[in-house]
């Protein structure tokens, strides 16, 4: 076989196997750009969110986005101090009254739908039982209590039984093989 032939062949076959293979080459540019942006990593909302407040811009249209947000905010407080002191008005006397003792004390609170009565004892009384109050009969039960700085157990009686785990509480301890309910004011538990 001559040299001339050997490159015919190789020519020959070479073509052959493009054709049978060219339909593979259509769209591979497309295929090839889906695949690379299947493995860049994806951008999260937060990243776009703070990709909209750290782009850059000119600093003239910064003045001017934050004069709009100081704008909006003022605004709002206007009308925030405005409709408040008219809705203050508006509150019924409970509410009020509510919103005077939790000024004025700690109030502790117990859902217990269906309870006949709830009452509270701690530390801070010497272990005396005082009534909560259900005032709407929405199974909501409060009593609000002043309470000097520091640690105070207590629990709740519900019905006549003894209920230690507030879910309102900062801490648990068990006394006594009963659970008690710990309320820190005014420090740490490790304050203490």
């Amino acid at each position: 076989m001559r040299r001339d032939d050997l490159d015919r062949m190789i020519e020959e076959q070479l073509v052959s196997d493009v054709q049978e293979e060219i339909f593979r080459i259509d769209g591979l540019e497309d295929r090839i750009v889906t695949e690379i942006s299947n493995r860049l990593p994806r951008r999260g909302g937060w990243e776009r969110i703070k990709e909209l407040f750290i782009a850059p811009v000119p600093r003239k249209q910064r003045l001017k986005d934050l004069l709009v947000v100081g704008a909006t905010a003022v605004i709002f407080l206007i009308f925030g101090v405005a409709l408040g002191g008219r809705l203050a008005d508006r509150l019924p006397d409970e509410a009020v009254a509510l919103l005077d003792a939790e000024q004025n004390g700690v109030v502790f609170a117990l859902l217990a739908i269906g309870a006949q009565e709830i009452q509270i004892a701690g530390t801070f009384n010497s272990w005396e039982k005082i009534p909560l109050i259900d005032a709407d009969g929405d199974g909501i039960w409060t009593v609000s209590i002043e309470l000097a700085p520091g640690r105070h157990e207590y629990a709740f009686i519900i019905d006549g039984r003894w209920f230690g785990q507030d879910p309102m509480a900062d801490d648990f301890i068990r006394s006594f093989g009963y659970y008690n309910s710990v309320r820190y004011i005014g420090v740490q538990g490790d304050d203490v």
